[in-house]
C-alpha cells in the first residue's frame, strides 16, 4: 500500500511460485506507481487506514472491511484447505 507497486507484484509472484495462492486487493492508491513519502502519506490520510484495520480486527462493518471479509471467504472456498493463508 498504497497501490500495488512493481515491487509488491514481484513479491506476490515469488509467493505464488513457492506454491501459495495469492490475492492482491488494491484498496488505496494507484497500481503500478511507486509513490514518494508525501504522496503515500496523503493516500493514507484520505483512506483512514487505521480505522479500516480497527473495523476489520474488531468485527465492525465498513466498505473496506466488508470487501476484505468477502475476499477471505472466496479465498477460503477456492483453496479447499482449513482456512485462508494455507498452501496448495
Amino acid at each position: 500500500m498504497p497501490g500495488i507497486s512493481p515491487h509488491v507484484a514481484r513479491f506476490a509472484r515469488w509467493v505464488r511460485d513457492a506454491g501459495f495462492r495469492v490475492y492482491m486487493p488494491s484498496l488505496f492508491g494507484t497500481d503500478g506507481d511507486v509513490p514518494d513519502a508525501e504522496t503515500a502519506s496523503g493516500v493514507f490520510r484520505r483512506a483512514c487506514v487505521s480505522a479500516e484495520f480497527r473495523a476489520l480486527g474488531g468485527g465492525s462493518s465498513s466498505p473496506v472491511s466488508n470487501w476484505l471479509r468477502a475476499l477471505a471467504r472466496l479465498a477460503h472456498g477456492e483453496s479447499g484447505g482449513p482456512g485462508v493463508a494455507t498452501s496448495r
